[in-house]
């Protein structure tokens, strides 16, 4: 009896392939401009190519997606990330959850989530009825590592996650971490960087 898979292996092979080239139209989808930078998102369902702006602007409310740019002399998708690109996540909500009047600076923060580890760029609330940095970031569905100075933080998800993890199979949080550090860059060529407060 022939494997049924077989008899598809070409096809499938086919559509692996086109996953991982620009294809033939070199405009953005969202705009329909022609642009000398064209980005795709691994984590969206299909492939749709966008500009700088656009691929940005679709992303604003999904930062923990992964996104790649094409690189014409090599001619594949090279991994960017949405903070390098310029997304910045607001934390400065009110109380009317419009955006703030007087945003703080921006400063960079190690999210550990589901699909591995992201490198954001958030802007907290400046304003006179501020909550502390560590509970803006909570208040963002984000446990943050430390009380003072967060720098790193958890997706509630990805607790939710490791919680069932290791109810059903015993996973150590060290072989959960090892899983996501593989996730954000199986390569081992990314130094993948996680910071912890020294005030335990």
């Amino acid at each position: 009896m022939t494997n049924e898979w077989l008899v598809r292996e070409p096809q499938y092979m086919t559509i692996l392939l086109d996953f991982e080239d620009i294809g033939s139209k070199l405009t953005c989808s969202g705009c329909n401009g022609a642009s000398q930078r064209l980005f795709c998102c691994s984590t969206c369902q299909g492939k749709t190519i966008y500009c700088h702006v656009c691929i940005v602007y679709a992303h604003r409310k999904m930062p923990f997606h992964r996104v790649s740019v094409w690189d014409f002399r090599s001619g594949c998708f090279q991994q960017t990330s949405l903070a390098a690109l310029g997304l910045v996540i607001p934390l400065c909500r009110s109380s009317h959850n419009t955006t703030c009047l007087q945003p703080g600076s921006t400063q960079n923060l190690t999210v550990i989530h589901t699909n591995g580890i992201h490198n954001l760029t958030i802007q907290y609330c400046a304003c006179a009825i501020s909550q502390p940095l560590d509970l803006q970031i909570f208040a963002a569905r984000l446990f943050p590592a430390s009380i003072q100075l967060p720098q790193t933080a958890f997706s509630f998800e990805v607790l939710e996650q490791f919680r069932f993890h290791h109810f059903e199979g015993k996973t150590s949080a060290y072989i959960f971490m090892n899983a996501l550090y593989r996730l954000t860059d199986d390569t081992g060529a990314t130094v993948v960087e996680v910071f912890f407060s020294r005030h335990w």
